[in-house]
């Protein structure tokens, strides 16, 4: 059986399981304990997504990417997400677009939109295309 790290996993064909509780870095109650960086000042837990925030640098990125070698992680400012567990990849890009790639079903898609309140969500097979709301003027961020 693979290392878990404190993350939610997913049973085979089952719901979520539950997190393990706060290893004391993270503020919300439901984010089980991780290889989270010393720096983390938040945390929040969307199924099998996890949203961390604080003032990462590229190591911290590299650390948690390394910890979590099964699971893809991308850094946008001062936030970090360890995509769900169903995503085989996941790429940022500069004008603020992310792709996923992977199978995904339904609890994975919902944790997607709960943690991107907002966003427009595309799905293509095993593809989804998350794109930041427009700003004032219609332009992407």
């Amino acid at each position: 059986m693979p290392k878990t790290l404190g993350l939610p996993q997913r049973e085979h064909n089952g719901p979520t399981l539950p997190g393990t509780g706060l290893d004391g870095r993270t503020v919300e109650p439901n984010v089980p304990a991780g290889p989270w960086p010393r720096c983390t000042t938040g945390a929040r837990r969307f199924g099998t997504l996890i949203h961390l925030t604080g003032p990462f640098s590229l190591v911290d990125l590299a650390e948690l990417r390394n910890a979590l070698s099964g699971r893809p992680v991308t850094r946008t400012g001062e936030s970090m997400t360890v995509w769900p567990a169903g995503t085989g990849s996941a790429v940022t890009y500069d004008n603020g677009l992310i792709s996923l790639r992977g199978v995904f079903d339904e609890r994975d898609l919902g944790a997607v939109r709960a943690a991107y309140p907002g966003w427009q969500l595309h799905v293509t097979g095993g593809t989804v295309m998350l794109r930041p709301p427009a700003g004032p003027e219609g332009q992407q961020p």
